[in-house]
């Protein structure tokens, strides 16, 4: 039986399903990957934007994660402030 909510794909291509860095908001990485193409590059910025990390906060270490994967980590991270 055939449910008329799923797509109809051609034969032998797969299903691409979100996957999901924020729970608490249903936010996918997709989503913040855009925020970080808009400029976002914290945490608190992609929460502005996207809602991703304004729950529990459990998702934080994915948020930097992508934002590091889509723009670079920040040379200046490595540098220890005496």
């Amino acid at each position: 039986m055939v449910s008329l909510t799923s797509p109809i794909l051609p034969i032998g291509a797969e299903e691409v399903r979100p996957v999901f860095a924020c729970i608490c908001h249903a936010v996918t990485e997709d989503q913040i990957g855009s925020a970080v193409d808009s400029g976002a590059d914290t945490i608190d910025e992609v929460g502005c934007l996207t809602g991703a990390g304004t729950g529990c906060g459990t998702c934080h270490d994915r948020i930097e994660e992508l934002i590091e994967l889509r723009c670079g980590a920040c040379p200046l991270a490595a540098l220890q402030v005496a």
